[in-house]
């Protein structure tokens, strides 16, 4: 009766535990392999809840983690977490605020994507090895840029929460 109840969609792995799923072997492409380190993962989760313990983590996709401020409707950060070749990692922020140069030695790979319509642009970070994510230099740079997304965006995720 519980299958019956929650559907097909509402009985996959994701959707009963995410979080376990997320951080599991399972659910990569097939025939690809994991080719960065798994252990990148929880490493990251955890830098996320030191820099804001109340931040609300949306388990519930087959292949992504949303990550929102308390009370916001927009995310700040999203992790796709069953790609093959990195973990990848976005955080919305505003416009400007973040510099590449203060980004070297942060990920295999950075990209700022500023194109888009709301104002706001992504910082896309891929990380492969525990290396990649030295927690003493991302942290600083987390905790501002967190400081930016609520300061361009919690006032308006405050009032289409409320």
């Amino acid at each position: 009766t519980a299958t019956a109840t929650a559907g097909i969609e509402g009985n996959m792995p994701w959707k009963k535990d995410g979080e376990k799923w997320h951080l599991s072997d399972k659910g990569f492409p097939l025939g690809k392999g994991v080719k960065w380190d798994r252990t990148v993962l929880p490493k990251m989760l955890k830098l996320l809840r030191e820099v804001d313990p109340t931040l609300e983590f949306k388990w519930d996709v087959r292949d992504a983690v949303t990550v929102r401020p308390l009370g916001s409707s927009r995310f700040w950060c999203r992790i796709k977490t069953k790609e093959s070749a990195a973990l990848e990692v976005w955080f919305v922020g505003q416009r400007g605020q973040v510099n590449l140069g203060r980004l070297e030695g942060i990920g295999r790979e950075s990209v700022i994507e500023g194109d888009r319509d709301d104002g706001s642009e992504v910082l896309k970070l891929w990380f492969v090895t525990g290396d990649n994510l030295p927690a003493g230099k991302v942290k600083p740079v987390l905790v501002e840029h967190l400081r930016g997304f609520l300061k361009a965006f919690g006032d308006s995720a405050e009032k289409e929460a409320g």
